[in-house]
């Protein structure tokens, strides 16, 4: 990327900018993940053409245009002048559906710890099974995730 003129944010080393044309583009990507932005789309172009110069050996280079992103499962919208809207809700919804237990109405908490939670002796139980630990450690990874 500093090849092509961008300089890597000190801050955030998956954030790089440069100024192209008077403007500010800005690349944020994640391993193979890339989303670029930029006031006049020819600075994407220019950039897709020189990603699918260096990159397109290894599988195309696929872009999306528009007001509407989803990049690494968040939905990102543009649409409304001069602000921008976050929404995961169909990666929550799609962790549920592959949650191996299915869930009623009326299971809710206002809180996952109960009143005395301090006040109990630890519990000893026994270990998961070893396809409820993988179904365990995915969801603890998928919710991590949808937090940060």
């Amino acid at each position: 990327m500093e090849e092509f003129g961008f300089t890597f944010n000190s801050y955030d080393p998956c954030v790089a900018t440069q100024m192209w044309k008077g403007n500010q583009q800005t690349i944020r990507f994640y391993v193979d993940d890339l989303m670029a932005s930029h006031v006049d789309k020819r600075a994407n172009d220019d950039l897709y053409k020189w990603l699918q110069k260096m990159y397109s050996g290894y599988g195309d280079v696929i872009r999306h245009r528009g007001k509407v992103h989803d990049y690494l499962s968040m939905d990102i919208d543009f649409r409304e002048e001069g602000k921008v809207k976050f929404d995961m809700m169909k990666y929550v919804a799609n962790m549920l559906k592959d949650f191996p237990m299915e869930f009623k109405a009326d299971d809710m908490a206002r809180t996952p710890a109960s009143n005395d939670l301090f006040g109990q002796k630890p519990k000893k139980s026994a270990p998961l099974k070893k396809d409820q630990a993988e179904v365990f450690h995915t969801m603890v990874a998928k919710g991590l995730f949808l937090c940060k």
